[in-house]
């Protein structure tokens, strides 16, 4: 009895458990727990009747009992609502009975209502499109509620709001201005005021352009925006001390009745800038008239301390009265416009006729020398007078006294210094002919430096001074002279003559080979004495020791070129194979076939299968008569390659059965009938076959 207890508790349990469960999905009439806006109406879940009504359409007016705002907008086919195809249909966007978390409004209600996107509704057909910076606001920035779960009594998600900017942003102006949208633009910064157009009575150009409103409209004063309200309220047009204090006395400007706009303009960035300045003219009128090169300064260079600095009226060749002495009175008698001129100080007007008059002509490269390379300033001024006209004074010798008593005009001119005018006649005086490739190099490619200094007396003449021996003493003293010329080293006077003379006469392509491919170069340089001639030397064996070497390969192959054969090749003494019949007729590929690509040795062309006919040909008797080897010999019955059909065999001597009258008489394939062999093979069988009637013969049929 013990043990039974257990079970019947946990079978009342079970029944209990079940009847609760069936009680209360009795007592629950909705299909499922209301959201969390419209559970908060008490005793709504329970009342179908007040949200579906009891008339066909009776959801769509039960709804709009509640939301009489979205009725009245679906009335007057305005706001999202009154744009819907069927908007009495709220459930197909709006679902219920889904629970407390399940939002009414949501990214999936917008897609059912026709906007995939809710972030990119630019608010289409409502009257109030969006552009500029309300663009990329999110929905929340302009309706606080619009994600809110729980929508509290009394509030909206969307619609209530205002369109007026004053509805959402602070009004700086206090309502003293007209309409926003008048002056500022949303695709724009509020203080840049886009759209306002400044009065063309005061244009805003050149430095006013630049300014922010807030610079001539100092908020909460008489020039404020608000002020501009009315027509009767706004000030008179500026002027400029209105806003900018002079610095000129008001003597200066009494006494050349000047206004600013004489010597500034707005379109001039900074008060200033280049063209602030006084016209030639009313320069004029102080006494100095403004000529090149002073037209082109600008004012503070001579009034350092402003326009009005006092000064005594100067006469225009008074340079002294402006400018430092640059020469420190080496032309203390004569006047400055005697060398230069009054649109500008350099160059000077001191040509080259009144330099040749100093005495020194500037020749050649001297004239297009500037003053200052010769005229070197000393002690910080620049020397003209007291300077010496010898070359050695200006340059250095640069042999350092290889020439000594010699001019260096007998070599070099003014008009360069190199190339010199020591000529190839001179040098083939001092010894040493520029013949070939000599005349042609510079000379300090043989006049080289030597401690800074480049050397012409006591240069070697002999060619190893100049030239390293490439051959590394393999030729002795001999004179470089005998195989090469001062034209050119290479190619070299050893041709094809002097070649075979030493014993390897250049044939074929060896006569079109460079020498260093057969000469090959070494740490003793390039190798001439002791070169091998024998061809696997510089050849490999493409045979891979096929051949004897006794043999050579000039037996085969000829100096011109290897794929060519030579004309006394013999294939059956080279190869041992004879080529008869129809093997002389096809071409070598036909065995030995074309590589894809040379092999390791070079090869390209593979070598031939073999010498026996089975190496190449299928055999057609499946092996019949191959001896104890494998091999069978088709010469045999076939000696004629030209055609394989035509057979030696003599049935009478060469096999166990001699054809008599009777048997001679009939056709081959009368008794040799094709049968499948137990390799698989089919063929006409030979062998082995009966001897005696009865093999053939059956006297019962």
């Amino acid at each position: 009895m013990s043990r039974r207890l257990p079970a019947i508790l946990a079978a009342l349990a079970s029944l209990v458990l079940v009847v609760w469960f069936v009680w209360r999905d009795t007592e629950r009439l909705s299909p499922g727990r209301l959201s969390a806006v419209h559970a908060q109406e008490h005793g709504l879940e329970q009342r179908c009747e007040a949200c579906h009504g009891e008339q066909p359409n009776g959801m769509a007016l039960a709804c709009g009992e509640c939301h009489a705002a979205i009725q009245a907008s679906i009335a007057a086919r305005t706001g999202l609502h009154g744009q819907l195809p069927q908007p009495q249909a709220c459930g197909a966007c709006h679902s219920e009975h889904h629970g407390e978390e399940y939002r009414l409004v949501s990214d999936a209600t917008f897609a059912r209502a026709g906007i995939p996107d809710r972030a990119a509704y630019a608010h289409e057909g409502l009257n109030y499109k969006l552009h500029g910076a309300h663009e990329q606001l999110t929905c929340k920035q302009c309706h606080p509620h619009a994600d809110d779960l729980l929508l509290a009594k009394g509030t909206q998600r969307f619609l209530g709001q205002k369109q007026a900017c004053a509805s959402c942003h602070k009004d700086p102006h206090r309502g003293q201005l007209p309409d926003c949208a008048s002056c500022h633009d949303q695709s724009a910064p509020f203080a840049k005021a886009a759209l306002f157009e400044h009065t063309a009575s005061f244009p805003l150009s050149g430095a006013h352009a630049g300014l922010s409103c807030q610079q001539c409209h100092e908020p909460a004063s008489p020039r404020a925006f608000e002020a501009y309200a009315s027509a009767a309220a706004k000030p008179s047009l500026r002027a400029c001390q209105d806003c900018h204090q002079s610095p000129h006395r008001a003597e200066f400007l009494r006494a050349l009745a000047l206004d600013c706009d004489a010597c500034h303009s707005a379109e001039v960035q900074g008060f200033t800038a280049a063209r602030a300045r006084l016209t030639p003219a009313q320069h004029a009128q102080t006494g100095f008239a403004l000529t090149a090169p002073h037209d082109k300064l600008e004012c503070a260079q001579c009034h350092k301390n402003g326009l009005e600095t006092a000064r005594a009226p100067r006469k225009p060749n008074d340079c002294a009265a402006c400018h430092a002495d640059p020469h420190q009175g080496q032309f203390a008698a004569q006047q400055c416009a005697d060398c230069h001129g009054g649109p500008h100080f350099q160059p000077s007007l001191f040509d080259a006729e009144r330099h040749a008059a100093a005495g020194f002509a500037l020749r050649d490269a001297h004239s297009r020398l500037e003053c200052k390379a010769c005229h070197r300033t000393l002690d910080g001024v620049q020397r003209f007078k007291g300077l010496g006209r010898s070359c050695a004074e200006c340059h250095e010798d640069v042999h350092r006294g290889q020439f000594p008593g010699r001019s260096c005009a007998q070599c070099h001119n003014e008009q360069h210094f190199t190339p010199a005018l020591y000529t190839a006649e001179q040098h083939a005086q001092a010894g040493f002919p520029l013949l070939g490739s000599h005349a042609a190099l510079d000379c300090q490619a043989c006049h080289k430096e030597r401690d800074g200094v480049q050397v012409f007396k006591g240069t070697p003449q002999d060619c190893a001074s100049c030239h390293g021996d490439p051959h590394q003493g393999q030729f002795g003293r001999s004179a470089c002279s005998e195989c090469h010329t001062e034209q050119h080293f290479a190619p070299s006077l050893f041709d094809a003559a002097r070649h075979a003379a030493a014993g390897f006469a250049l044939s074929g392509a060896h006569a079109r080979v460079a020498c260093a491919d057969c000469h090959e170069k070494t740490g003793q340089g390039q190798l001439f004495r002791g070169t091998k001639s024998a061809c696997a030397d510089c050849h490999r064996d493409p045979h891979a020791g096929a051949f004897p070497a006794s043999k050579g390969c000039a037996e085969c192959h000829q100096t011109e070129s290897f794929a060519t054969a030579a004309a006394e090749f013999d294939h059956a003494r080279s190869t041992g194979f004879a080529l008869l019949g129809a093997h002389f007729a096809i071409p070598c590929e036909a065995c030995h076939r074309p590589l894809p690509k040379p092999d390791a040795l070079g090869r390209s062309k593979s070598r031939a299968q073999g010498v026996n006919c089975q190496d190449c040909h299928s055999d057609p008797h499946a092996g019949q008569f191959a001896d104890a080897r494998g091999i069978t010999s088709c010469a045999q019955c076939h000696r004629n390659e030209s055609d394989f059909a035509i057979t030696t065999f003599d049935h009478q001597t060469m096999s166990r059965f001699p054809l008599d009258e009777t048997h001679e008489k009939l056709a081959c394939s009368a008794c040799h009938r094709e049968v499948r062999f137990a390799n698989g093979l089919s063929a006409v069988r030979f062998k082995p076959l009966g001897t005696t009637c009865g093999d053939c013969h059956d006297p019962r049929k």
